[in-house]
């Protein structure tokens, strides 16, 4: 008697959700410019969110390189695309606020299994002009995911920078720290260094102090014997050195010798970092979610709109780490 054979399993394709951001920004045109670069995807699907004011030459090249299929609505979208096996590219032309649609999507990645974010720019200006109280995308996914520690990365060619601490005043830093919060940042590095390449994988994780000098043994302050130490002693990892001064840490470019930076607060880790990857070859990476969300390292350069001069790289690299890790 012939064996039979198992029926195969429906797997659905990945969903990568492309939002392209304000719309009188640059974040449609890198993100065409980035999708015929990184190609079809026979397992995948993207699909694109942008305004129906949408400058019609990205539509056309976006076709010449893509079969598209048109959706009106989220739902329609997805519909589409689970009756597909992948190589799809759904494009939804929405009238709605771009805020709306990270809404939609974030919520969508949040219940549906293989669904992950790629975000083009999004302006505060615009979250605001929503309706919505958010200070960025971050802050978006932070209100959507209200029991999960989230974090700011960023991954370069040079090294990966990781915040504790968001778009917040500065006289507002150490009232966000605690050590659970330093302790969780710890370990969203451990997990972000484990994902890099062999050569970066190996390297030590640096963490910069919060004072001037790192409080120079409690000289200039105690934040550091505060929240750093107990939050170290809870990891009970060895690859974690410092907390360094961070003026004389990149002053020696001491960033080589290191996988992962970890910074108190915004502009202390994000001035270096995009002073170094200036050529935008460097993307930005939320940790401590249950699905990938990557993003650009840029803004909307709304001065370039519509002059076909914004460059992809961001985009490109922000692409190609949601398609190889999800």
């Amino acid at each position: 008697m012939a064996a039979t054979s198992k029926p195969k399993k429906n797997v659905h394709p990945k969903r990568i959700v492309i939002t392209s951001g304000d719309s009188d920004g640059i974040g449609l045109e890198i993100a065409v410019k980035a999708l015929v670069k990184v190609g079809t995807k026979r397992d995948t699907n993207f699909i694109l969110f942008r305004s129906v004011q949408s400058l019609d030459k990205q539509i056309r090249r976006l076709r010449r390189h893509f079969k598209v299929q048109s959706a009106t609505s989220w739902h329609e979208a997805v519909n589409i695309s689970q009756q597909s096996s992948g190589g799809l590219l759904i494009d939804i032309a929405s009238k709605q606020s771009p805020a709306f649609w990270f809404e939609q999507a974030a919520l969508a990645a949040i219940h549906l299994e293989n669904t992950h974010l790629v975000t083009a720019p999004l302006s505060k200006t615009e979250i605001h002009r929503a309706g919505m109280k958010d200070l960025g995308h971050t802050d978006i996914l932070k209100r959507l995911n209200p029991q999960r520690e989230l974090f700011m990365a960023f991954v370069g060619s040079k090294y990966c920078s990781l915040l504790l601490t968001e778009h917040i005043p500065l006289n507002l830093v150490t009232k966000r720290l605690s050590v659970e919060r330093v302790h969780h940042g710890l370990l969203a590095a451990l997990k972000l260094r484990e994902q890099l390449d062999a050569k970066k994988r190996n390297k030590p994780i640096a963490l910069l102090g919060i004072n001037p000098h790192a409080s120079e043994d409690s000289l200039i302050g105690t934040d550091e014997e505060k929240f750093y130490k107990p939050a170290l002693d809870l990891t009970k990892s060895k690859v974690f050195e410092g907390p360094f001064a961070a003026d004389s840490f990149f002053a020696r470019h001491r960033y080589k010798d290191y996988s992962v930076v970890v910074s108190p607060y915004h502009d202390q880790g994000l001035v270096p970092f995009k002073l170094l990857h200036e050529d935008h070859d460097a993307f930005q990476l939320t940790l401590g979610l249950p699905f990938v969300r990557t993003s650009v390292d840029h803004g909307t350069a709304k001065d370039i709109f519509g002059k076909d001069r914004a460059r992809s790289d961001s985009m490109v690299s922000a692409l190609n780490w949601a398609l190889k890790n999800t």
